[in-house]
Parts: structure tokens; C-alpha cells; sequence
């Protein structure tokens, strides 16, 4: 079955593989009204796809089923204007909200803020923030001495017994060599700073999130691979049977022999969570009441004290940062400014009570807070930013 010029553009931007010019070409399909049957379809199934509520105020979702669909004044052919039903324009809103969330199409966004909405938050943003633009990691040698990565040329930086630590030309850090002699070394990312990946000596494939840090050996020796880390870190790790890998955050352990998972380690958090992505896992809780699980794909573990099992995890949402975007879906407000706190290094704080409403859809994190506080406008949520200090509130 052939595929239209539309659907291919629209989910290559959902994708987040479009380029300009593509993304120019369906700027273009979806402002000409002929398109929108076809347009109003891909967006109820990307809603579906959400399985979500979306809740939003009536004066708002009619400007943007107005603006999207052309579709608040109709006529039948003779010339009578006829309204849509009120549960069809609410669908439709629904999903065309999420959608705009989902693909990020700020140029939407921007028509319904013209007037009053937009002046509401530009009067309460005294100065904006760009998204982090690179990795501000910080490796710190096992002689204390301390390497600004970003700051780093490509090429060698440090060399460790027989291992070389290399900064490739995309910021990447690999570490090459073996050796017997164990030296730890840390990176560290600060609040407000872009992920960063790193190789280690055998072959494992390290994300780290911003507010993160990892310690490790230059070269692994002996009959385990232990790393300690806080924060959040994705790991795919080189198999090798005969030396198991650990991962140390506080009183929880994780233990893997080749697999892909992810670490939620945040202080702010309730608990630690490990997901699995592949593979197989062993979590752990140490100390007081220990007890360990064995996870196996899709399932997600959540340590407090105890260990609780979630046996359908959420992997896109909770890949959402390594993938490039805040994930919303089913996401509380709370929740989401932990995330915009880390990212922008920014501290929220909240006026009034603050709503129990939970969202869907996502937003790039390409794009500057103002930005993203515009987005959530829509909803209800207004926020104020004075130097790093965001407050927020909810109408």
C-alpha cells in the first residue's frame, strides 16, 4: 500500500528523523485544508497510541482546532454553516493537542499565543534559557586531577598503566588498553548540561544523563566489573560470562552479565528504578531488610524499602532523555519540572496548590524553557522565571 507525501513527513518528524527541508514540506501539506481528513486521522492515532486523557480549557482547544483543522465554522454545500458536535471537536482536540506535543510543531503553538496568551508569559519570563548545548562533563583521574572535557581537544587526554582515555570527535570518551593495575576514574555532569557517552575498557556503552556521575576502573581486572553511580545512566554492557558487572547506587546493586537497562538514581526521586530493556538483571536492596529480584524485559524494579515490580514498564518514556525529549505521558507536574529542574539548572518552586493532573505527549529538549513554558500554558500551567528560580502555578 502507498504511502502519501504526508504520512511519510509525519512520522519521520515524529520520529524525529526529518530534515529541514522535510519538515518545511509538511509545514506546507498540513496549512493546505485538502490534506486535513488525512491530517485529522494520523493525529487520532498517535492520540490512541497514547491511551491517555488529555484535559484542556474549551477557549484554548477551539483555537487550536480552528487553527489545525480550519474546522470551527462549516458549511454543507449550500452555503449553511454547521457545527461540529461537541464530543467530536473534544476527540479531535484532544488528539490534536497531543500531537502537537508529541512532534513539538512550536509554529502551531505560537499562532494560538498571539494576543493575550502570549503576552501572559512573556510578562512573567525576565529572561530566557537556552537548552544545554554540550556535554559539561568533568573526569576526574585517580590523582584527583580533573580534565573539562568539553574544553578538551579529540585525541588522547589522559593515559592510565597501558590505557589510553580518548575524546573522540563527538564528544564521545573511550577508554583503550588493558592492564592489570585497578585506578578509578569519575565523570561527573553537572545540572543544565547535555548527556554524554562513554566506552569503557571493556567494550560497555555508558549514557549519563545531566546531574549524573559514574566511578569505574581505567581497565577492568578480576572475576567482577563493579561501577558506581548517581543520578540516571543507561548502560548496554559487553557480555563476558566469566566476569559479572555490577552497578553500585547507594543500597541498591545491580547485576548483570550482558544486557541493556537503564538507572534512575535521583535524590529528588521516591526511589530507585531499574529498567530493562534486554537481557536480564539481578536488583538488589543491601543493607536492612535485603532482598533482590530478577527482572527480565519490559519489567522495571522500583527500590524504597523494598522492591516493588512493575511488569510492564514504560521503556519509551523512560528512554525519553537518552532519545532527545521530556516524556509526558501519564507524567503528574511534579515529576515533569524534577526534569526541566535538572536540565536547565533551574530551581522550581510552586504557588498555590499545585494541580494532580497528568499529561501525555512529548516535548524536544532542544527547545529554550520559555518554549517549553508556553507549551504547558496551554494547560494551565503558568510559569515564572527570575534568574535560576522557575515558579510555577496552576490555573
Amino acid at each position: 500500500m502507498a504511502v502519501s507525501a504526508l504520512a511519510y513527513l509525519f512520522k519521520k518528524k515524529l520520529a524525529k528523523t526529518a530534515s529541514a527541508e522535510e519538515k518545511a514540506a509538511l509545514k506546507q501539506l498540513l496549512q493546505d485544508p485538502r490534506n486535513e481528513p488525512e491530517f485529522k486521522r494520523l493525529l487520532d492515532e498517535a492520540f490512541r497510541e497514547t491511551g491517555e486523557e488529555l484535559k484542556m480549557n474549551e477557549v484554548a482547544a477551539d483555537q487550536v482546532l480552528e487553527i489545525i483543522f480550519n474546522a470551527e465554522n462549516k458549511t454543507d454545500g449550500s452555503g449553511k454553516v454547521v457545527r461540529m458536535a461537541s464530543r467530536k471537536r473534544r476527540n479531535i482536540v484532544a488528539a490534536a493537542i497531543a500531537c502537537i506535543l508529541i512532534v513539538s510543531s512550536l509554529w502551531i503553538m505560537r499562532e494560538i499565543r498571539q494576543g493575550r496568551n502570549t503576552e501572559l508569559v512573556q510578562n512573567t519570563i525576565q529572561h530566557d534559557l537556552a537548552p544545554p548545548a554540550s556535554p559539561k562533563a568533568v573526569l576526574t583521574l585517580s590523582s584527583g586531577a580533573k580534565i573539562f572535557l568539553d574544553s578538551a581537544g579529540s585525541g588522547s587526554i589522559a593515559k592510565e598503566g597501558n590505557v589510553n582515555v580518548v575524546k573522540m570527535p563527538d564528544g564521545q570518551i573511550v577508554y583503550k588498553g588493558q592492564g592489570k593495575e585497578i585506578s578509578y576514574h569519575t565523570i561527573s555532569l553537572p545540572r543544565g548540561s547535555r548527556p554524554m557517552q562513554l566506552t569503557l575498557s571493556d567494550g560497555s556503552h555508558i549514557w549519563l544523563n545531566a546531574a549524573s556521575s559514574i566511578t569505574y576502573p581505567a581497565a577492568f581486572s578480576g572475576a567482577k566489573r563493579n561501577v558506581t553511580i548517581q543520578g540516571e545512566v543507561y548502560f548496554e554492557v559487553a557480555k563476558n560470562p566469566s566476569a559479572p558487572f555490577t552497578v553500585q547506587t547507594g543500597q541498591t546493586t545491580v547485576e548483570v552479565l550482558g544486557t541493556h537497562f537503564n538507572v534512575n538514581s535521583y535524590e529528588d526521586e521516591s526511589g530507585v528504578s531499574i529498567t530493562l530493556l534486554e537481557g536480564s538483571v539481578k536488583v538488589e536492596k543491601t543493607g536492612a531488610g535485603k532482598v533482590s529480584r530478577m527482572l527480565t524485559p519490559g519489567q522495571q524494579a522500583i527500590v524504597t524499602q523494598s522492591i516493588t515490580l512493575v511488569d510492564k514498564a514504560d521503556t519509551e518514556a523512560v528512554m525519553a532523555w537518552k532519545n532527545g525529549y521530556f516524556s509526558l505521558k501519564g507524567a503528574d507536574l511534579t515529576s515533569i519540572m524534577r526534569q526541566v529542574s535538572r536540565w536547565y539548572d533551574v530551581e522550581v518552586s510552586y504557588k498555590g496548590e499545585i494541580t494532580d493532573k497528568r499529561f501525555v505527549g512529548i516535548i524536544s529538549r532542544d527547545v529554550s524553557l520559555s518554549d517549553l513554558l508556553k507549551s504547558l500554558h496551554e494547560f494551565g500551567i503558568r510559569g515564572q522565571l527570575d534568574n535560576q528560580k522557575l515558579t510555577i502555578e496552576s490555573k
